[in-house]
């Protein structure tokens, strides 16, 4: 394990990661926007005991707003006995106050179910509100609230500032939680990109006895390049597979 060393992005120009605010009529010193990756599409692909799920994550900037979402299915022979399709989504946008989820989605179809997740976000009065799998919901929002997706984005800026312990409260689907993570320091991994650098972030699940970890590239605009899962002793890993950066939206 290498000793954790910060890094900025090699190929940043700074000035767009304010605009949004500026649009707004607001001057803040840089140091309070938040670090956004550039406008991106990653593939990743996990695979045990020969069955895969391949999975898609793309984030679209539009002004102050950020479109991210994530597509998983299953490939090979699993995709010969499983129809299963998730795709999770979030829409953040770039206040003052920091990063602040407007709207979500979560909804995993398939010949045997179908799942869905809504929420939408009320800042001017501290309310969240959607539908879980039917059933209504409506919850109290506090500043620094992101939804469970948007929290990859919210550890980012986390692992920018070098905080070694981070505790995030976000909004799980129906419900709001509090996550404790742990940043376990830089090291380099092999992937099918070539070997990279990578920051992990662990967090651990007492009651399940789970250990969720994702590495974050900081030479790739800290997006997440690994993403490992242990329970009961358990392994499964998601990797990147590839990746391309899409022309900053510059549409007001």
């Amino acid at each position: 394990m290498y000793p954790l060393r910060h890094h900025r992005p090699r190929f940043v120009n700074s000035t767009w990661l304010i605009t949004g605010l500026l649009l707004l009529g607001w001057t803040l010193p840089l140091a309070a926007a938040p670090y956004i990756p550039p406008d991106y599409t990653a593939h990743y692909r996990a695979q045990r005991m020969g069955m895969a799920v391949v999975g898609e994550i793309t984030l679209r900037r539009d002004g102050d707003r950020l479109h991210y979402q994530a597509d998983l299915r299953p490939a090979g022979m699993l995709a010969r006995v499983r129809d299963d399709e998730i795709t999770e989504r979030t829409t953040i946008r770039i206040t003052p106050h920091g990063l602040r989820s407007e709207s979500y989605r979560y909804h995993h179809r398939s010949s045997r179910r179908d799942r869905l997740t809504e929420a939408h976000f009320d800042w001017q009065r501290y309310q969240v509100s959607g539908m879980h799998r039917g059933r209504p919901f409506s919850l109290t929002l506090k500043d620094g609230m992101v939804d469970r997706f948007a929290l990859q984005i919210a550890l980012i800026n986390d692992i920018i500032s070098q905080q070694r312990q981070i505790s995030r409260t976000l909004v799980d689907r129906n419900r709001i939680v509090t996550y404790d993570f742990t940043l376990a320091g830089a090291r380099t991994i092999r992937t099918a990109l070539g070997e990279l650098e990578a920051i992990e972030v662990q967090r651990y699940n007492k009651q399940r006895d789970m250990t969720v970890s994702i590495w974050f590239a900081p030479d790739l605009h800290y997006i997440p390049v690994r993403v490992e899962q242990i329970e009961n002793g358990e392994r499964v890993v998601l990797e990147i597979q590839s990746i391309q950066w899409h022309p900053q939206n510059t549409t007001p």
